[in-house]
């Protein structure tokens, strides 16, 4: 439905927004193509590093079915509105071609 609006005209397309010391922790640059995996499915990715986003979080729209990134959330939905729970997926953010993690990546790290 996005694409019968305006919208295109603000967002031509999507990218996962990474903060730069997560990018750095994580070993991605801007631009470049990333894995995004939850405990429900992955989607591959290009990254734009901004401080516009939070450390420890990432950000990307769901308007672009090409990037699918709908398979990420799975189908759980909040109980009073039935809408999907984008905003509480927990993923792990891998250079594309690179094994993913055990656990998701961005977060608290554990105690040493």
């Amino acid at each position: 439905m996005t694409r019968r609006t305006g919208n295109l005209e603000l967002l031509d397309g999507d990218w996962l927004e990474v903060h730069p010391d997560d990018a750095a922790r994580l070993g991605v640059r801007d631009g470049q193509r990333v894995e995004v995996r939850s405990r429900v499915g992955r989607i591959e990715i290009d990254v734009r590093v901004t401080e516009r986003i939070e450390p420890g979080n990432v950000f990307t729209a769901f308007h672009f079915p090409e990037i699918r990134t709908n398979l990420l959330v799975g189908n759980s939905a909040d109980v009073n509105t039935s809408c999907p729970e984008y905003k509480v997926v927990a993923v792990a953010v891998t250079p594309f071609g690179e094994e993913p993690a055990a656990r998701p990546v961005l977060g608290t790290p554990a105690a040493a």
